[in-house]
């Protein structure tokens, strides 16, 4: 979709969070610009305010397939 789009609707519909498929995080309370380690942060912060292991909040996640149609 690219990084600029993203931010764009971002702003528009005022979200907390956004992305793409590369990883790469937006978050407006650090800055409109997409960042892996934004990211990084924001899961071990999560795990550790959980404590649960990967595999334990990885299981708490629906699994969604990816299908493409020619």
């Amino acid at each position: 979709m690219g990084e600029v789009n993203v931010v764009e609707m971002m702003k528009k519909h005022n979200a907390v969070i956004g992305g793409e498929g590369n990883g790469g995080v937006i978050y407006p309370e650090l800055h409109y610009g997409r960042d892996a380690l934004a990211g990084i942060a924001l899961f071990l912060t999560h795990l550790a305010q959980s404590r649960k292991t990967c595999s334990g909040l990885a299981t708490a996640i629906p699994l969604f397939y990816l299908e493409e149609q020619d």
